[in-house]
């Protein structure tokens, strides 16, 4: 059974993204790039994606050999990596900012979704 809740944290977590990212430029007071920098996002993201996916499965595929699983793991944080990388000079050159920035920019995107989802439904509430 699929889960119940499920398509409500997923609509969450991009509605959060977009704000977040909308609201960066908004502050920086370039809010016309907004769409251009969400398309690039969703396309680094989706690429890198497709790579962690390949990875995945080759790490599956390795179980019996735990030096090549190994290779796989390394080769999933060169991949997580370069999604930072790409992704934080999208939203450093998107803000105008230095590229330490975009990438804080865009790790605090990633980690926005569960600070959202902490604040509306704090750690022991029911429901």
């Amino acid at each position: 059974m699929p889960c119940s809740g499920c398509q409500a944290l997923w609509l969450e977590s991009i509605l959060v993204r977009v704000g977040g990212v909308w609201l960066m430029l908004w502050l920086r007071d370039r809010p016309a790039r907004a769409l251009q920098t969400l398309i690039a996002l969703s396309g680094v993201s989706l690429w890198l994606s497709a790579g962690l996916f390949a990875i995945a499965v080759g790490y599956r595929a390795s179980e019996d050999a735990p030096a090549l699983m190994r290779y796989f793991e390394l080769m999933g944080m060169g991949v997580i990596g370069w999604l930072w990388v790409a992704g934080g000079l999208i939203l450093a050159r998107a803000l105008a900012v230095p590229m330490p920035l975009g990438v804080a920019a865009l790790l605090a995107l990633q980690t926005a979704p569960l600070a959202v989802r902490l604040w509306l439904a704090p750690a022991g509430a029911s429901g």
